[in-house]
């Protein structure tokens, strides 16, 4: 039988690296994760279930599925991996998005004439207020930008930032973006 497209294989020599890589994984959620208890999920008990799977990974492809399969109960969009390939590879994707239709976000946006900041940022005057969407904080926000769009909406009687959409990522983006 070949190999699947795209899968590297490990030499058993490699095995105990999974082993670290899950204990370091592990031990990492452990002492920063918030929200076990509010999602009602006993982190010691997946430590159990999922250490000796991970261990007999045979590929680091291997290794993250299983890894995926212990986070995915955490219903966290903002826990991923990147993948061998530099693939972002979630734990979690929700069904829908309760509070953004894209398609219909897309349609108010064009009637709106939409200025395109680059990246996931938008401006845009929404019914005579002022309207600035941010998609994502992962790549760096052009602050600059950013600061002109201030200006230029500075005289709406309000202003929408709209972060909906935002599956997160950087947190200094972010804290940029709030300053």
């Amino acid at each position: 039988m070949g190999e699947a497209p795209g899968v590297a294989r490990v030499s058993p020599s490699a095995v105990p690296a999974f082993t670290a890589q899950f204990d370091r994984l592990w031990s990492q959620f452990q002492s920063v994760y918030p929200s076990f208890a509010y999602k009602s999920v006993d982190w010691r008990a997946q430590r159990v279930a999922f250490r000796e799977r991970a261990s007999r990974a045979r590929s680091q492809d291997e290794f993250i599925a299983i890894a995926r399969e212990m986070l995915a109960p955490l219903r966290d969009l903002h826990v991923w991996f990147i993948d061998p390939r530099g693939q972002v590879v979630p734990t979690f994707r929700p069904v829908t998005i309760a509070n953004f239709d894209r398609a219909r976000w897309e349609r108010a946006l064009r009637d709106a004439g939409v200025i395109t900041r680059g990246g996931d940022t938008f401006e845009a005057m929404v019914g005579g207020y002022g309207y600035i969407f941010i998609g994502s904080w992962r790549a760096p926000t052009d602050i600059a930008a950013l600061d002109l769009a201030l200006a230029r909406l500075r005289d709406a009687p309000g202003l929408i930032i709209d972060v909906r959409a935002n599956g997160g990522g950087n947190d200094a983006t972010a804290l940029a973006v709030v300053s």
